[in-house]
């Protein structure tokens, strides 16, 4: 019987149903033209003249179906038939692999090799895209070991797939084994094992694999290129980068999509956003990728501006954003609180755009409004998205913290912990920070966390121990943050200082001398923050050779001399009565910044030096260094304590009149001081109330004694019952 068939591409074909091959070669027309409406028909004659005999027909029958995700009817014409030859399992297993249901292609890849049929190429490719595709390593490592005692164990394109399925499965080290245990290798799999190195952020292995494939005769691709030169842009190799590119323009890659989008990346990451738009200008094709990397790049550089006016052309030309320029975007509206309106715009595109789904934009979204100052807006977007991501919590526990709402954050913790999502150390770390405050409630918040730490097995991790150890110094128990320092079986250089300035904190001088000469009979040297506060703890005590033995220390490790530890021998020092000593500290100095400064003219004031003190930060603006709120702090207390009251009143005046600093309550509080010193009691008083800040009890307090001492009871009395409603 013959058959007339016009196809798609209006190409007639005739043949006959007695012909096996003429009804194969149709059904394969079918499939290259997307024509299934015609392959059923001719399915359906088939059955009715009983041509189905043929081994070959139900394969290509399989294929067909397949390839239009047809799995039911695939499925029945590969049940029909009576003995699936190699090439009926390969087509049956590739369709599931390719429609992602992977264990049934599994499944069905163990019933043929039951069923004594040897797998070929394609049924082992299709069995691994099943497991690679699925995550089923198990699965995958199981059908490597049946390659490797068949002959297919020197098929390079079986081979390929077997180091592309341990790359995607996240076992790189299998990979990696795989791959050298390979006869013979192409450039797909180099690349395959190199686009592994890049997706484990393994960069300097990836850099290595890509000059020994060099040095192998493999020259890189559009895909090697790629990869390359993201792992450059991650271990800041400008020169390694620049070379690629220069390779690329050679080669003719540099206007391939993957390419210019890791040039972009690449040159925003290295800060070169000059460069990253000549890429981007000469790419032909820029999709969200190269959009995304040319707007992230300017928010890493600080362009927050240039990135918004990015993204505003981004959507002109057509391209919509995605999650990931939503998560950039929202990042550069963190930086400032001028940017909350931005922010909402911002969202009002998300919702718009039905991106409200991503998990990750939730977050950063949550992230915005907290930095932003709208803890408001963060808690109401948290309370209506979907809750399971540890993440998000952790945003909103520290969105609490930061925002006084310390009974908040422990309900949020508790809510987790009830709705049954994991906390991670971050989760921990937040919550602890919530804990930090001499009040027995925190206290005992804080043990209670404490033991969720322990039942979740987080007390080993020493971050976490850490901030235990910081939360029971603020909460005034430094025998428990001692108890679990010598309980911890590893101290980091954080623990040491955290330890040893609790005890400074606490006036524990003798404990923090003792723990750093034990810091350094193990072995660990001391950084900036370990000598800032152990110096402190010698100030304390006005342990004079103590200090003078840390300061040896210093000297004969050559430690770097920076301000905040110049500043710390300049304070101890003068606190001891060496005024000279803390002179010559100065002096030695060759980063003398607005700290070190305000440490000379503080060490002045408490020698009563007080001329001296007015001329060194006379001396400090003459060298073009500009006085900052604590030198001004340190200047206006010395006057204080001198009675310079005309010197002070200037230079208040000349502080707020230039606006070189933002007077805060302590600068006001320092004025009052000065005023009521004097006897000027109604100028003190005046000041107090006109002052932008409200009066705290320092500032009650300082008036109240100075009413006493000019014998002003009855403003004294005002002052006291002030001075009570603050405590």
């Amino acid at each position: 019987m013959s058959l007339t068939a016009k196809l798609n591409n209006g190409r007639i074909f005739e043949g006959s149903l007695d012909d096996p091959r003429s009804l194969c070669s149709l059904l394969q027309w079918c499939s290259h033209t997307s024509n299934l409406s015609s392959g059923m028909e001719i399915h359906h004659l088939i059955l009715h003249n009983g041509c189905i005999s043929d081994v070959f027909l139900p394969n290509y029958l399989i294929r067909l179906y397949t390839k239009f995700g047809c799995l039911y009817e695939a499925h029945h014409v590969f049940s029909s038939i009576l003995y699936p030859n190699v090439f009926s399992w390969s087509a049956i297993i590739s369709g599931y692999a390719k429609h992602g249901h992977h264990e049934k292609a599994i499944t069905l890849y163990h019933r043929m090799r039951k069923s004594n049929v040897e797998p070929d190429g394609h049924a082992y490719v299709a069995a691994l895209t099943a497991c690679t595709n699925g995550l089923l390593l198990e699965h995958g490592k199981m059908i490597h070991s049946h390659i490797l005692s068949s002959t297919y164990k020197v098929d390079l394109y079986v081979n390929n797939t077997v180091v592309d399925m341990y790359v995607k499965c996240g076992s790189i080290d299998i990979a990696r084994g795989a791959f050298i245990a390979l006869p013979m290798r192409d450039l797909v799999t180099w690349n395959s094992l190199l686009a592994g190195f890049v997706q484990h952020k393994m960069w300097q292995e990836a850099i290595s694999h890509f000059e020994e494939m060099q040095s192998q005769g493999i020259m890189p691709n559009h895909i090697s290129l790629s990869c390359v030169l993201k792992a450059y842009s991650h271990v800041g190799d400008v020169c390694g980068g620049m070379i690629w590119h220069a390779y690329a323009i050679e080669h003719g890659f540099q206007i391939d999509s993957y390419v210019g989008n890791s040039l972009v990346d690449m040159y925003a990451k290295f800060e070169s956003i000059p460069d990253a738009e000549r890429v981007f200008a000469m790419l032909p094709m820029r999709d969200i990728i190269t959009w995304s990397a040319l707007i992230a790049g300017y928010i890493h550089c600080g362009h927050f501006e240039e990135a918004m006016q990015r993204y505003e052309m981004m959507q002109g030309n057509g391209v919509e954003p995605n999650h990931i320029t939503f998560v950039s975007i929202l990042k550069a509206c963190t930086r400032s609180i001028e940017a909350l309106d931005l922010g909402r715009l911002i969202h009002g595109d998300i919702m718009l755009k039905d991106h409200m789904t991503a998990t990750v934009v939730d977050n950063a979204l949550i992230e915005m409004y907290i930095k932003c100052g709208s803890f408001d807006d963060a808690l109401r977007l948290f309370i209506g998205s979907f809750k399971e991501d540890v993440v998000m919590w952790n945003m909103a526990i520290k969105g609490c913290v930061l925002n006084g709402q310390r009974h908040m954050a422990f309900d949020m913790f508790n809510q987790l912990l009830q709705e049954g999502v994991n906390p991670c150390n971050l989760t921990f770390l937040n919550i602890i920070s919530a804990c930090t405050a001499d009040l027995d409630l925190y206290l005992v918040w804080g043990r209670i966390i404490h033991l969720h730490i322990i039942e979740c097995g987080f007390h080993h991790t020493s971050c976490v121990s850490n901030s235990l150890i910081n939360m029971y110094i603020k909460c005034k128990r430094i025998e428990a943050a001692r108890k679990l320092f010598d309980e911890m079986t590893k101290h980091d250089l954080v623990t040491w200082n955290t330890m040893i300035g609790g005890y400074s904190e606490c006036g524990s001088a003798d404990e923090a001398l003792g723990l750093f000469y034990l810091m350094q009979y193990r072995g660990v040297p001391a950084n900036p923050v370990t000598l800032v506060c152990i110096l402190k703890a010698c100030s304390s005590i006005v342990a004079l050779a103590n200090g003078r033995m840390i300061h040896a220390y210093i000297s004969e490790r050559n430690l770097k001399l920076d301000s905040y530890v110049g500043s710390a021998l300049i304070n101890f020092y003068a606190r001891c009565g060496s005024l000279e000593d803390a002179q010559r500290v100065f002096v030695a100095s060759s980063d003398r910044s607005v700290v070190l400064w305000s440490a000379m003219i503080a060490a002045f004031a408490q020698r009563n030096k007080h001329k001296e003190a007015l001329g060194c930060f006379d001396e400090m603006k003459k060298g073009g260094v500009e006085p900052d709120d604590i030198a001004y702090i340190s200047l206006l207390s010395s006057f204080s304590h001198s009675g310079m009251l005309y010197e002070g009143e200037n230079q208040f005046k000349q502080m707020v009149d230039e606006h070189v600093v933002e007077p805060s309550l302590k600068h006001y509080n320092c004025m009052v001081d000065l005023l009521g010193r004097g006897g000027y009691l109604d100028q003190a008083e005046k000041m107090l109330r006109s002052m932008p800040h409200p009066p705290d009890l320092a500032s009650w307090t300082s008036m109240f004694s100075h009413c006493r001492t000019h014998s002003n009871m009855a403003l004294a009395g005002s002052c006291f019952v002030k001075s009570s409603n603050c405590v």
